[in-house]
């Protein structure tokens, strides 16, 4: 149903896949489990992928390279962009270390607590290292809703969270900016906790696509 939802509302997603160990922050599959592998090879086909770095490689960097070889393993492409576990930004570091492994693109900006604009600004922008003063080829993409921070850090009801979305579609939509949403699998799950959650995202998608917006993931 979500390639569906997507194709029809004219969104192109970004599907960002963990391949790093399992651990105590680290709850993904294993990289070589047979389903695994099938699911991330047939939503490269058709889709924009990325690299989910484990919450170990922040502080280990080694862990960054062996991760991203094994995604391109699995997909057959050169991987160049990556979204943060737990948002685990550490500055200048984690920048410094997405680039000598070859990312070129994060999406790990954002707010966990409170849906915004932390870079203060809906539109990708090039990561300036201010110790080096120089612009780097790293582009940052700031994303300004997720789904946890609606439900978990802030207990929203769906109607609820939208209220708290519309200022921020107003704003993208005016300024001309890109609305940028990070969503996780299993709150889309409409099972537990996140049910309810999966009509939301597709409404969502509808309003996106009545805005002629196509930079959702």
């Amino acid at each position: 149903w979500l390639e569906e939802l997507h194709r029809r509302s004219g969104l192109h997603p970004i599907y960002f896949f963990p391949t790093g160990p399992y651990g105590r922050y680290d709850k993904n599959p294993a990289a070589s489990h047979p389903e695994f592998a099938k699911l991330v090879r047939t939503l490269a086909r058709h889709n924009r992928v990325g690299l989910h770095p484990s919450y170990r490689s922040s502080t280990e960097g080694k862990w960054l390279e062996v991760e991203k070889r094994r995604l391109e393993k699995l997909t057959g492409r050169a991987i160049g962009r990556s979204r943060q576990h737990f948002l685990r930004l550490r500055f200048p570091e984690t920048y410094r270390q997405l680039l000598a492994a070859g990312i070129r693109e994060d999406h790990t900006l954002g707010y966990a607590e409170t849906p915004g604009f932390r870079a203060s600004i809906a539109r990708p922008f090039p990561w300036y290292d201010l110790l080096e003063e120089r612009i780097t080829e790293l582009t940052i993409v700031p994303f300004q809703i997720m789904d946890v921070t609606l439900r978990q850090y802030q207990g929203l009801s769906t109607a609820e969270a939208w209220q708290s979305c519309l200022p921020l579609i107003e704003h993208s939509r005016k300024v001309d900016g890109h609305l940028i949403t990070l969503w996780h699998n299993n709150s889309l799950s409409d099972e537990g906790a996140w049910l309810g959650w999966r009509d939301f995202y597709a409404e969502l998608a509808q309003w996106c696509r009545r805005l002629k917006k196509d930079d959702v993931p």
